[in-house]
């Protein structure tokens, strides 16, 4: 936040904004590259597994958290419910989740690891220290701990109600609504096509 001090207006300095803005757009984009990245190392460690990656991401997700709602998860994505759905109903069939009653909603039913689920998570994670631990890393945890702050930090300014307010406001100053699914206010998770701008002329 700006501080305004004797003698100076509390205007915008274009300069510190494009800097600002530059610095996170690098950021978003080495966030892009890594999770690609991470995607295929995934690959490298679990691709002999029956259990897809899709699979997976559901499921540590549940292991972080414990039990959530479809809804939840789709929000967290963000991702279509219809999406988190389908991954539910694959993870039931292999007897890795179960759904059971919710206290806070009757209609919203939690997902759960079964203990199958619990013991094929516990091998994912096994596997995965297992060649963390020969890997030499050039960070130290310090380092590893200051980045992850910092891209929490990021994650929760664009979760933020604030982030689609500006977007309106930027790209859409008449006020019009755009037919696109993440900045429908009446869908309360989204949907799993990524957000397209207009160019500008």
């Amino acid at each position: 936040m700006r501080q305004e001090t004797a003698g100076q207006s509390n205007r915008p300095d274009p300069q510190r904004d494009a800097e600002t803005a530059s610095a996170v757009m690098a950021t978003m984009e080495e966030s892009v590259s890594l999770f690609f990245r991470l995607r295929a190392v995934m690959e490298d460690i679990h691709g002999h597994s029956s259990i897809s990656g899709s699979m997976r991401g559901v499921m540590r997700e549940l292991n972080r958290f414990g039990p959530l709602t479809v809804p939840q998860m789709a929000r967290r994505r963000p991702v279509s419910r219809q999406h988190i759905q389908a991954i539910v109903n694959d993870l039931q069939r292999a007897g890795l989740v179960s759904l059971v009653e919710n206290p806070r909603h009757k209609r919203s039913r939690l997902v759960a690891l079964t203990p199958d689920g619990q013991a094929a998570m516990d091998e994912v994670v096994e596997r995965e220290h297992a060649v963390l631990n020969q890997v030499e890393i050039p960070v130290n945890v310090q380092e590893m701990q200051q980045a992850s702050d910092v891209m929490r930090r990021m994650r929760e300014m664009l979760e933020c109600p604030t982030w689609r307010q500006t977007v309106h406001k930027v790209l859409y100053p008449d006020g019009t609504t755009p037919d696109n699914p993440w900045l429908d206010e009446g869908d309360d998770v989204g949907d799993a096509t990524p957000m397209q701008v207009p160019q500008s002329r």
